[in-house]
């Protein structure tokens, strides 16, 4: 996806205003951390748009994250109780 696109897809999924400050700064760290990968692609019409992807790395560290985030969730759901 590209920049706006993930802007777009996160307002969808949840409650937080994601601003353009925040998003590429954060996208430009993931790739210096080798988690994404980024290339530019020519649009038909308009300015060339510049799409992220994971890398392998990425994916594993993001089901890393999901499951210390089950985990947490589990504990605090048992403290609740």
């Amino acid at each position: 996806m590209y920049g706006y696109e993930i802007i777009d897809q996160i307002s969808r999924q949840v409650a937080i205003d994601i601003a353009e400050g925040t998003l590429y700064p954060l996208l430009n760290r993931l790739k210096a951390d080798g988690l994404v990968d980024s290339k530019w692609v020519e649009q038909p019409s308009g300015i060339p748009r510049k799409y992220y992807t994971l890398t392998t790395t990425g994916e594993e560290t993001l089901d890393e994250m999901k499951k210390i985030w089950d985990d947490l969730d589990k504990s605090i759901k048992k403290i609740s109780k």
